[in-house]
């Protein structure tokens, strides 16, 4: 047998955390630190949870966004920063033994779809002949960073590869778009019923939120039918005005809307009436009429307010 035996450099090193020798055996390290937003004014963020990934040790920030590891071990630690409505942070740190590295992170909020209202409309025209359908989009927006982060909101209908961009609404919390049928395809009404629609949200870093998918609720295929007066039909300056009861199999509620038609034949709208039941069937305005040329419509809604509005009927005031 061969023994075979070695001396240990008396003069090597000893600043071996591992070395029993060394005046670093058994020493940690330290990391504290900051996560706050990633724009100013840089505010604290609370409950973000923190994982150093190869010790299995967690915790979460205070109320001021601080937060605090010690007695880890020195060299690479993997650090990952979550918290709902942020994109996760993950940073390799390198701990040294017996000091405190203090770090600084900022979180990026992810645009995110609060909401979205998609209301169909079914317009009828004598002129043109053709039926209007339009689908108004209202999206309403949250960023953690603040709403300006927002860089922009696309509207999809995959199957029909279409995409369009949204524009800012009254707020920056709102996008909106109109479309009307012929932006679609030839039969997108009624189809569009029940059609699989997407929209989503970039952030001014590039970074995309998630994808909120939805569909139109209903589409009002039949439009209401005037009765009178119509036709330039004389009346008094307080006409009454009545229509055929709606049958939609769902409950609707009707609006009567007046226009004037002065010398350049250029509708004016001068009055509606308040939302009516689905009972009423006729209404009178409480204020008289001027002589000259008018036109009205019937417009009916949904309770998702999804509406139709009739072709038009004209009439004439004249005073008694």
């Amino acid at each position: 047998m061969l023994l075979l035996i070695t001396n240990c450099n008396q003069n090597a090193p000893r600043n071996n955390i591992f070395d029993p020798e060394s005046e670093l055996y058994g020493q940690t390290g330290k990391l504290t630190g900051t996560v706050s937003s990633k724009y100013l004014p840089y505010s604290p963020i609370p409950g973000v949870k923190i994982e150093i990934a190869n010790e299995n040790r967690y915790s979460e920030t205070d109320i001021n966004g601080q937060f605090s590891f010690p007695n880890l071990r020195p060299g690479e630690s993997i650090v990952v920063f979550s918290a709902e409505g942020f994109y996760q942070v993950i940073d390799t740190l390198d701990i040294q033994a017996a000091e405190t590295l203090d770090h600084q992170i900022f979180m990026n909020g992810i645009p995110s779809i609060q909401l979205v209202n998609l209301k169909t409309r079914h317009i009828a025209h004598w002129q043109p002949t053709e039926d209007e359908f339009m689908l108004d989009v209202e999206v309403g927006v949250y960023d953690h960073d603040g709403n300006l982060d927002i860089d922009s909101v696309v509207f999809r209908i995959p199957n029909w590869n279409f995409q369009r961009g949204l524009v800012v609404g009254l707020s920056s919390s709102s996008y909106v778009g109109a479309y009307f049928n012929d932006e679609f395809n030839p039969f997108a009404f009624p189809e569009i019923q029940g059609e699989l629609m997407q929209f989503e949200c970039r952030d001014k870093s590039g970074l995309w939120g998630p994808i909120y998918q939805t569909q139109v609720s209903r589409l009002i295929v039949s439009t209401p039918l005037t009765l009178s007066p119509a036709g330039l039909k004389t009346v008094d300056s307080l006409p009454v005005f009545r229509w055929s009861q709606f049958d939609a199999g769902f409950e609707v509620q009707y609006e009567v809307d007046i226009f004037r038609l002065d010398e350049s034949a250029i509708p004016v709208h001068i009055l509606s009436s308040p939302l009516l039941t689905d009972t009423t069937l006729q209404w009178q305005i409480d204020s008289a009429l001027a002589e000259t040329r008018y036109y009205w419509t019937l417009t009916v809604y949904d309770r998702y307010n999804n509406l139709s509005v009739s072709r038009e009927a004209s009439f004439v005031v004249v005073s008694s």
